[in-house]
């Protein structure tokens, strides 16, 4: 699950508009380790786990509008 969400953060602290808070903030260091405890929760898991019945035909039976 890991690799369909990429390696990068929850939040995006230093991305175009830097976070001013980033220097001092304790929320970033949470949602780290948040992030982590939902990838290690996923791990043992595979895409295929994840279309499973019933899920798959569900998926199949959404439409774009």
């Amino acid at each position: 699950m890991r690799s369909f969400e990429g390696e990068g953060d929850v939040v995006d602290c230093d991305g175009a508009a830097p976070c001013p808070l980033s220097s001092g903030c304790r929320l970033r260091g949470a949602l780290r380790r948040a992030q982590e405890a939902f990838y290690a929760s996923l791990g043992p898991l595979t895409g295929e786990d994840m279309v499973a019945a019933p899920t798959g035909a569900l998926l199949l039976g959404i439409t774009m509008r």
